[in-house]
């Protein structure tokens, strides 16, 4: 690996693939040198990762995941080839509920949201640790949210969000402590125009993706189960 491409030759799971800031990032891996394993729920309908696929010398490989159900997640994992694995970005999420507050949000959507938020990327972590396990230098970047801040909370609303989110950063650090080999972030992406960030985001998908993979290669021990932005500061509990 050279200081340019810190990712060049490594091998890469990214969740929520298909589009946005996981598309950004399969890209930029790509771009680097790096071989990758892009989850989908809709393998049919990801035509982009398929156009990359195609031109990728190999190094794409889209596979089918959806990180809200335990057996697609164990399928996923055992279509996964043997050997190790050096990076896992936990990125695939929703926001079901912009609008509802916390006097009116529906109990299903916190469930809902939860389960794809926070329990989703434990399950894909849970059963990829094997793999991260077998790397030299293995780490797991969860795309968490300033929204997820308590202390930066001045505004209520999406309330269901916020929580998965807050409650993914305690996952991390959890992560981190019972497995000090793997460097595990909880990643700020910045508030990216995306179909979930909406149009008047200031921050590009490139830009984003970009920032983060540099704060990934750039981490060691030390930054294990912090909370970080994609620019390098450090983002508040």
């Amino acid at each position: 690996m050279t200081l340019s491409t810190p990712f060049a030759k490594a091998t890469c799971v990214v969740t929520g693939a298909n589009r946005g800031i996981g598309l950004a990032l399969t890209k930029a891996l790509l771009q680097q040198g790096a071989k990758v394993y892009a989850g989908v729920r809709d393998v049919a309908g990801a035509e982009a990762l398929h156009h990359l696929a195609k031109n990728s010398d190999g190094r794409l490989t889209v596979m089918a995941l959806d990180i809200s159900r335990d057996d697609s997640v164990q399928k996923f994992a055992q279509n996964l080839p043997r050997g190790p694995l050096d990076l896992l970005i936990n990125n695939a999420g929703v926001n079901l509920d912009k609008s509802a507050t916390v006097n009116d949000v529906a109990r299903e959507v916190m469930l809902d949201t939860f389960n794809i938020n926070t329990v989703g990327p434990l399950r894909v972590t849970q059963a990829l640790l094997p793999h991260l396990n077998q790397s030299k230098a293995p780490k797991v970047a969860n795309i968490s949210s300033i929204m997820g801040s308590i202390a930066e909370n001045g505004q209520g609303g999406a309330v269901a969000y916020r929580t998965s989110k807050t409650a993914l950063n305690m996952v991390n650090k959890c992560l981190a402590l019972a497995n000090p080999r793997i460097v595990f972030l909880a990643m700020h992406p910045g508030w990216v125009h995306t179909d979930m960030g909406g149009a008047s985001a200031p921050v590009q998908t490139e830009q984003s993706a970009s920032g983060l993979l540099s704060q990934i290669a750039a981490a060691d021990a030390t930054h294990s189960g912090t909370f970080v932005r994609y620019d390098g500061a450090k983002a508040s509990w």
